[in-house]
C-alpha cells in the first residue's frame, strides 16, 4: 500500500518553515564556528570556558537540526539532486566544524593538576558539565597534543577508506548469478532481495538464492578480505596511537563499558547454545526436513491460515498503545501525538528512503520512518521504532543538551522492550492460533539474530583483532574455517553447516566498525530484564524504567541501567532472557503439537 496523503508523511516544518530558513541557519553556523575558534587559549578561564561550553552546545544543536532536516529531505525523496546536495553540504560543514574546535579537549587536558576543580568554585554555573569535563580527564592518558590529535583527525577519512571501498564494491560493483524465481522467470539476486528469497516457501529458490549469493561473496572474497584486514590494522593503529592496550579496550573506552560486560555476554551465550540448538531441533520437525541446511534457517513455518485482516495504522497504533499502557499516559499520549503532528512517514512509494528508523534530536519530537504495510510484523516493526523515538524524546525532554543523547550501548533497549512487550501482547491477544505461533516464531527468530547471531559475529572479531593485533595475519582459509566451526557450534547438529556459507564473513559491514555488534546482543538482554521487571512489577517498576529513558548520558551506560533495576555486570538479565526464550519454545512446541492434532486451521 502507498500513500501520497499529506496526514501519512512527514511535517517538517516542525523543523525548518522552508529550504530558505535552513539556509539562514547554515549562515548563521558559520558565525557561531568563527566565534567558538576564538577561544582557543582561553580554555583555562573559567568565564571563557563556560561560554564556549554554552555556545558549543548551541552550535551542535543547530548542526543536528540541519542534519536532520537535510536527512529526512532527502529520504522522502532519495532521487533528488538537491536533497542530496544538501545533505552532503551539512555533513562538510560539520566535519569542518567539528575540525575547527581540536584545540580544546588538548588544550584542557594541558591545564594544570587541581585548576578545573579550582574553575568551578569560580564559576559555580560550570557544574552543569563537570561529568562532561571529568569525562575527558579520564581520557588523559589516552589524549596526544594537539598537533598528533589534528594529524589523527586528518587522517580519519584515509583510514576509513577500505569500508567506503567495500561498501561501493558491494552495491555497485559485485554481482550474482540470476536464479528462476518461484514464478518460473528469472529473479536477480542481490543484497537488497536476499532477504525475500532466503524467506521463501520454496526451498529451491532458497537453496539457488543462497548458493548464487555465496559464490559470489566467494569471487570476491580476495578483494574484500585485504580491505577487512587494512580497516582492523587502522583500527589497531589508531588504539595504538592513543596507548590502549588493545582496540577492545578502545572501543569499549567509548561507551564506559567494562570488558568484564563484553567478556560476561560472550561467555554466557556460549553456554546456553543448547536453548537455540532446541529451537532448530523444532523448526526442523515442523518444516517435515529429513536434513536442514543453512538456507532453511528463514523458511517460513505452515502454521495453516491466519486471520488474514489488514490492520489499519491507527489500529495499529491503538494496540501499540494499549500494549504499552504499562508505561502510563504521558507515554502513550506522546505517541499520538507524534502521529498527529505527522512526524511518521508511514506507508511505502516510490523515490522513498527503505527500512525503518527513528531519529533524535533535541529541537522536535523524534521523527519515524517505516513501510508500513498492515501485518503484524508491521505492528512490531512500528513498536521497535517508537521505542527508540521515546527514549530520544524523554531523553531530551529532561536532559540538559550536553546529556541529552544516549550511548550506543543503550541504543537498542528501550526499541527492544516496546518490541518484547508487543509481542507478548499480541500473541494474548490473538485468537488465532496459526496467528499466535507466527508470533511467536518472529520473537524466537529476534532472540536468534539478535542475541546468538551478534555474539557469533562478536567471536570471530576477537579472533581477527587478536590475529592482527598480535602481529599475525590470518588467511582467508583462517577466517572460513572459524566461520564454518561457530556455524557448528551455535546451530548444533540438527543443522548442516554448508560449505558455501564459509564465506559469509564477507558479506558482514559490521566488521569494519569495529566491536558494535555486541550492542545487539546485550540491548536484547537489557530490554528482556527489562519487559520482565515492567509487566511483573506495575507502575513502580514502569517509573523506573522510565527513569533510565530519561537519564540520557548523565551517568555511565551500566550505572543508568542498574539504578534503573537491570545489572548488566550480573548474569540475572541473561537468566531473564534465557527464561523468555525457554517460554517461547515451549509455546510453540505446545502450540504446532495443538495444530497437528485438530488439524491446521
Amino acid at each position: 500500500m502507498g500513500s501520497t496523503m499529506e496526514q501519512d508523511r512527514w511535517n517538517l516544518k516542525d523543523l525548518y518553515q522552508s529550504d530558505e530558513s535552513w539556509n539562514h541557519d547554515f549562515d548563521k553556523l558559520d558565525e557561531n564556528a568563527a566565534v567558538l575558534a576564538t577561544y582557543s587559549g582561553s580554555v583555562g578561564n573559567a568565564a571563557s570556558l563556560l561560554k564556549y561550553l554554552r555556545l558549543r552546545d548551541e552550535t551542535w544543536a543547530m548542526i543536528d537540526k540541519l542534519l536532520l532536516y537535510a536527512e529526512l529531505s532527502g529520504d522522502e525523496d532519495i532521487s533528488s539532486s538537491k536533497r542530496a546536495s544538501m545533505r552532503g553540504t551539512a555533513e562538510n560543514k560539520a566535519a569542518a566544524v567539528k575540525a575547527s574546535q581540536a584545540f580544546f579537549v588538548p588544550e584542557l587536558l594541558d591545564l594544570p593538576d587541581g585548576r578545573i576543580e579550582q574553575m568551578y568554585a569560580e564559576e559555580p554555573e560550570l557544574e552543569l558539565y563537570r561529568t562532561f569535563l571529568s569525562e575527558i580527564m579520564l581520557d588523559k592518558p589516552h589524549t596526544l597534543d594537539s598537533g598528533c590529535e589534528a594529524l589523527l583527525s586528518g587522517v580519519s577519512e584515509c583510514l576509513a577508506a577500505p569500508e567506503r571501498a567495500c561498501h561501493v564494491l558491494k552495491n555497485a560493483d559485485m554481482s550474482f548469478d540470476p536464479i528462476i524465481g518461484e514464478d518460473g522467470s528469472e529473479t536477480a539476486v542481490s543484497e537488497s532481495s536476499y532477504f525475500s528469497l532466503s524467506s521463501s516457501a520454496d526451498r529451491r529458490v532458497r537453496k539457488d538464492a543462497f548458493s548464487s549469493l555465496f559464490s559470489g561473496y566467494r569471487r570476491y572474497s580476495n578483494t574484500i578480505f585485504n580491505l577487512l584486514i587494512s580497516s582492523v590494522r587502522a583500527h589497531a593503529f589508531q588504539a595504538d596511537a592513543k596507548k590502549y592496550d588493545s582496540v577492545l579496550q578502545s572501543c569499549l573506552r567509548v561507551n564506559n563499558i567494562p570488558e568484564s560486560v563484553y567478556r560476561t555476554c560472550v561467555g554466557s551465550v556460549n553456554s546456553h547454545t543448547d536453548m537455540l540448538h532446541r529451537y532448530i531441533g523444532l523448526k526442523k520437525k515442523i518444516l517435515g526436513l529429513d536434513e536442514m541446511h543453512l538456507y532453511d534457517l528463514k523458511a517460513p513455518l505452515d502454521f495453516g491460515t491466519g486471520s488474514g485482516k489488514y490492520i489499519e495504522f491507527q489500529d495499529g497504533l491503538d494496540m501499540i498503545k494499549e500494549a504499552l499502557a504499562p508505561f502510563g499516559s504521558d507515554y502513550t499520549d506522546a505517541l499520538q501525538t507524534m502521529s498527529d503532528r505527522c512526524h511518521i512517514d508511514r506507508y511505502p512509494r516510490n523515490g522513498k528512503a527503505s527500512g525503518a528508523y527513528s531519529t533524535k534530536n533535541c529541537n522536535t519530537m523524534p521523527y519515524v520512518l517505516i513501510s508500513y504495510n498492515g501485518r503484524y510484523y508491521d505492528v512490531l516493526t512500528l513498536a521497535h521504532e517508537l521505542g527508540h523515538s521515546m527514549h530520544s524524546w524523554y531523553s531530551f525532554s529532561n536532559q540538559p543538551y550536553i546529556y541529552s543523547d544516549y550511548s550506543g550501548f543503550c541504543a537498542e533497549i528501550a526499541s527492544t522492550t516496546n518490541e518484547v512487550i508487543m509481542g507478548r501482547y499480541l500473541v494474548d491477544n490473538s485468537d488465532n492460533l496459526s496467528d499466535k505461533l507466527r508470533i511467536i516464531d518472529l520473537e524466537i527468530s529476534e532472540i536468534m539474530s539478535s542475541v546468538y547471531r551478534q555474539v557469533f559475529f562478536s567471536e570471530f572479531e576477537l579472533f581477527l583483532h587478536g590475529e592482527v593485533e598480535n602481529g599475525r595475519t590470518p588467511t582467508i582459509e583462517d577466517l572460513c574455517d572459524l566461520w564454518h566451526s561457530l556455524n557448528e557450534k551455535y546451530y548444533g547438529p540438527d543443522i548442516v553447516s554448508d560449505r558455501e556459507n564459509d564465506y559469509e564473513w564477507a558479506r558482514i559491514p559490521h566488521f569494519f566498525w569495529d566491536y558494535y555488534v555486541y550492542t545487539y546482543a546485550t540491548g536484547y538482554v537489557a530490554a528482556s530484564s527489562f519487559a520482565k521487571m515492567v509487566l511483573d512489577g506495575g507502575a513502580p517498576a514502569a517509573e523506573r524504567y522510565k527513569g533510565f529513558l530519561k537519564s540520557g548520558s548523565c551517568d555511565t551506560p551500566i550505572n543508568i541501567l542498574k539504578k534503573a533495576g537491570v545489572d548488566m555486570t550480573s548474569e540475572k538479565p541473561y537468566d531473564d532472557m534465557y527464561a523468555l526464550m525457554e517460554e517461547l519454545t515451549d509455546s510453540l512446541e505446545k502450540g504446532f503439537s495443538e495444530l497437528n492434532s485438530r488439524g491446521k486451521q
